[in-house]
């Protein structure tokens, strides 16, 4: 007996047997069922619809194939299965009413049997989901396995059940196929037997039965019906005051491919076997303090979420927060981010209202995919021309007609995009949101783009044709110390003799420009930043000759917390995206991490060395309560180590910190703001800029930036002096 294997038989654990029910026990589970008192199911729109057809008149026992129709546009209609005797009801979820004159039998209509189902632990409970009819159905099976000990309960594994056998009969679902499982087990040969209920019969059980291959029994379970559903997660919403957030957009208002319907949020994930329940809770942030023209950046939008989000915690949870708020630092093609920071993994998101408040079909249309967009990052979904990068990774889908996508870079634009948007995922990621294993779709589950596979090899590889006329680059200073911040140049040329169009953003954090990287012990780690954006790509056009450039920390990821974290050689390499679909791949860089060679070399190293430290870095500052450690080392640094070059990183950021107010939310919802300090960043900043790199012992391109915030200064100034004399004229 396999006492780590649920799926083998008569599973030992604690002395607790995971034997077949006898007879006696089915029998009163049938019987608790159908009164509805002892294992009560969830409150769900079967019962509505059932207590609909009961209080309808007796004469309207029977229904036209047009009544029937009608029924189908309830949200009731997804538990009716296809019938015999109405050939026209399809899996998707439309009738032909014109296939069936004769008047329709109510009481021959069958539930559906696809949804979610559960055991009671004994110990092991099998949270079991069955996608066989219905809408979109995958014609799969996949649950996950948990296994209760006293008052404890603990996540074991996950299958899933590809393309199986199914066979219907008028009292039965019988489906069979071979299991791909987290855990080793020569019980791979799943069975899985549901009883067809007619509509005013509660749901039936599903009976599970595991076999090896040569069909030597394994374990059994019988499990309660939950929910038409394949997952429920809890989602808080908060917003900033003046926003109104997104209610619902009716498709048929533009034109567009599928089925016209008003979708909300909510309905749109319904669509896809996923019910978002909402907490209740909606906090209302307000920002009069602010400034009427206050724009959120990402150290504020983190400290938020850290306050606010009740829900979060540091462990995997089926609870996500979403925050609708007006304008982002970044501009107005930011319409949405998603927090993926260390041990935070993809908990929440934001999306911003600035470009797109108006209740027009199209400001309604765009809302809603960046709504839905935003949170299906959090399930761990990654952008379609970014397949590649998950891991392990699969083929780029640029032309998917699927909420993840980029209208933009849909083959023919966006109008053709929008045209022929169906609006619903497309089938490799329904299949993620509905069968994932756990860990790879859960919030605070493995990190963004990650699976349970063992991670593939990675070569950095030249284009072996490349005639885009673009060269890109990326440079960094090739001798560091470890504990050193790591910023790199990235840079964008043409090198043709014609004129090229190019996005014009070019940094990590927005997803057109992708960063892997080597480190000394082999491990490939491709660059996620702690929080993405989502931005709508805006082309600029480079003549000849011209360069397009941007700074970039890399030092800290999402996924790994500090990247160079030992000492050795890193390997770096970039892809980046143009508007014509080209990647374009730098050449592979080098950066050498060396050891420290005194005692206060090894201090700064381990003061550097926090993830706390790493986020500020990301975030270019943060008076956040959360990050209090990470300032408190840096504090450390600038008494004990005055002249120490490591030091100058600290006054960079000390100094863009100071550039621009942060604002909070106290614990009373208000906001607190701390204005921007111009005198104090300018003197930071001019005493970095004024000096060559190699005498402060730090990189250029942190220097660049640097010069960069300067530059934002005498732009302001200039501004306002314009603005006075056309006052006082």
């Amino acid at each position: 007996m396999n006492h780590i294997d649920p799926s083998a038989p008569n599973t030992l654990q604690s002395g607790i047997t995971n034997r077949e029910m006898s007879v006696d026990e089915v029998a009163l589970i049938e019987r608790a069922n159908e009164e509805k008192t002892l294992f009560p199911q969830t409150k769900d729109t079967n019962y509505q619809y059932m207590n609909y057809l009961e209080s309808s008149s007796r004469e309207k026992q029977r229904m036209t194939a047009k009544d029937v129709a009608e029924f189908k546009n309830e949200e009731m209609s997804d538990f009716i299965a296809e019938t015999d005797n109405v050939s026209s009801l399809r899996d998707e979820g439309k009738y032909d009413v014109t296939a069936d004159k004769e008047a329709l039998d109510i009481k021959s209509l069958k539930r559906r049997v696809s949804g979610r189902y559960s055991n009671c632990p004994r110990p092991w409970k099998l949270e079991l989901r069955v996608d066989v009819d219905g809408l979109r159905p995958g014609k799969k099976l996949s649950g996950d396995f948990y296994y209760s000990s006293g008052a404890t309960t603990s996540y074991f594994g996950s299958f899933i059940v590809d393309a199986p056998n199914i066979y219907v009969s008028s009292s039965q679902v019988t489906i069979i196929g071979i299991a791909e499982t987290s855990w080793s087990t020569a019980y791979k040969k799943l069975r899985v037997t549901i009883p067809r209920h007619n509509i005013f019969q509660p749901a039936a059980n599903a009976y599970a039965n595991w076999f090896t291959l040569t069909n030597k029994k394994g374990a059994e379970y019988t499990c309660l019906y939950e929910s038409a559903h394949f997952r429920t997660l809890r989602i808080e919403e908060d917003r900033e005051q003046d926003v109104t957030p997104f209610n619902t957009y009716n498709t048929a208002a533009l034109p567009s491919g599928g089925t016209d319907r008003v979708l909300s949020v909510a309905k749109a994930y319904a669509e896809a076997g996923v019910q978002l329940q909402s907490t209740g809770a909606s906090n209302i942030v307000p920002t009069d303090e602010a400034g009427a023209n206050h724009k959120w950046n990402n150290a504020e939008l983190h400290d938020a979420m850290e306050k606010h989000f009740t829900m979060w915690q540091n462990k995997p949870g089926w609870n996500v927060w979403l925050f609708h708020a007006n304008a982002h630092e970044y501009g107005t093609g930011l319409l949405g981010i998603m927090y993926d920071q260390k041990d935070k993994q993809r908990q929440g998101c934001a999306s911003f209202y600035q470009t797109i408040d108006s209740n027009s079909a199209a400001d309604l249309r765009t809302q809603l995919y960046v709504n839905v967009h935003e949170l299906g990052h959090c399930f761990n979904l990654f952008h379609s021309f970014h397949k590649e990068y998950m891991d392990p990774p699969v083929p780029n889908r640029p032309s998917a007609l699927s909420w993840m996508n980029y209208p933009q870079y849909f083959p023919g634009g966006a109008s053709a995009f929008w045209s022929s948007f169906a609006f619903e995922f497309d089938d490799i990621e329904l299949t993620h949101l509905r069968h994932g294993f756990r860990n790879n779709i859960i919030m605070g589950g493995n990190p963004f783009g990650k699976g349970a596979a063992v991670e593939k090899d990675f070569s950095f590889m030249e284009n072996i044709r490349d005639e885009s006329g673009l060269q890109l680059s990326i440079q960094a200073s090739h001798f560091v110390q470890l504990g050193t911040p790591i910023h790199v140049g990235v840079a964008v040329k043409n090198i043709s003799n014609e004129t090229k169009e190019v996005f014009k953003d070019i940094h990590p954090n927005n997803g057109l420009l992708q960063i892997a990287l080597q480190k000394p012990d082999g491990k490939i780690i491709k660059y996620h930043p702690p929080i993405g954006h989502l931005v709508m790509p805006a082309s600029t056009y480079l003549k000849p000759g011209e360069v397009l450039e941007e700074t970039c920390y890399i030092g800290f990821d999402a996924d790994e917390g500090q990247i160079f974290d030992i000492a050795g050689s890193y390997h770096l390499f970039a892809t980046y995206y143009c508007p014509d679909g080209s990647a374009i791949n730098s050449r592979t860089t080098r950066i050498n991490v060396r050891a420290p060679q005194t005692m206060d070399d090894e201090r700064m190293a381990e003061l550097m060395l926090g993830d706390e430290q790493g986020m500020l870095f990301f975030l270019e500052g943060s008076d956040s309560e959360f990050l209090a450690k990470g300032n408190d080392a840096f504090e450390e640094m600038k008494d004990r180590f005055t002249d120490h070059a490591m030091t100058n990183y600290v006054r960079v950021i000390d100094g863009l910190k100071a550039s621009r107010s942060f604002v909070q939310i106290d614990a009373e919802n208000k906001i607190q703001v701390k204005k921007e300090d111009v005198t104090t960043s300018k003197k930071l900043l001019t005493s970095i800029v004024k000096k060559q790199p190699e005498q402060l012992g730090i990189s250029p391109q942190l220097v660049s930036r640097a010069q960069k915030c300067l530059d934002s200064f005498d732009s302001k100034d200039k501004t306002m002096v314009k603005q006075d004399l056309k006052k006082t004229a």
